[in-house]
């Protein structure tokens, strides 16, 4: 039995390759029955009182032909497996980066993006920054990064910026995060509580790319002060 076409994978998850993200605004979860098929909007995680969002999604079961394939059981989600406008209808390249890790000693490593300082890790929190500290490290430098482009936008004369987090994780393997909330303070001459959650909903629904790779059921919330 050979590889299982991608629109055969695409087509039992229920997503055409050009489906759109789901903007559709619902807390509620899908039907048993979307969920023991795999198919329907994951539930959404509350936001400061509004809403982010998820596309659908689906994960189809791994083969027991042996195919090395991995199209015949690879998962599915929004435009995730969607092709360009060519004619000839490749799939479009998205962009890529890429890091590199190197083992110290004991559980330190030292880590890199291309061409970029190197930073020191430790998986026990003795020497550096653990592993799972550094995502909240990088949740709030993503978000942070786009608080200050917009509230420059909307002519605030930022004076100073911090944003602490807090997540929660679950006590038994894996204890990923089930809760991230961050607590952001500003400074400003012009800066309000209006634009300050403006600027930080337009990142956590929107422009946060750390964010938005997170598992979707993960609860994100955000108290502000202003200075």
């Amino acid at each position: 039995m050979g590889p299982t076409p991608m629109w055969g994978v695409l087509k039992r998850c229920g997503v055409s390759p050009t489906m759109k993200r789901s903007r559709r605004h619902t807390s509620d979860w899908a039907s048993a029955s979307q969920v023991a098929m795999g198919v329907g909007p994951i539930r959404s995680a509350l936001v400061s009182g509004s809403t982010r969002h998820s596309g659908s999604s689906c994960t189809t079961a791994r083969p027991s032909t042996g195919s090395s394939s991995t199209m015949a059981w690879t998962g599915c989600a929004g435009t995730a497996c969607s092709s360009d406008s060519r004619r000839d209808g490749a799939t479009s390249m998205a962009p890529t980066a890429d890091v590199t890790m190197r083992w110290l000693r004991e559980l330190q490593f030292e880590g890199n993006g291309t061409g970029r300082p190197a930073i020191l890790v430790d998986g026990n929190s003795k020497a550096a920054t653990s592993p799972v500290e550094l995502l909240l490290v990088a949740a709030a430098t993503c978000t942070a990064s786009d608080v200050v482009i917009i509230l420059q936008k909307q002519r605030v004369k930022l004076e100073g910026l911090d944003i602490t987090v807090r997540g929660t994780r679950r006590e038994t393997e894996p204890r990923r995060y089930t809760a991230i909330a961050f607590h952001v303070a500003v400074r400003g001459e012009g800066a309000d509580d209006v634009k300050v959650r403006r600027a930080i909903d337009l990142s956590l629904e929107k422009y946060c790319s750390v964010v938005a790779s997170l598992a979707p059921d993960i609860a994100i919330s955000y108290d502000v002060a202003i200075a």
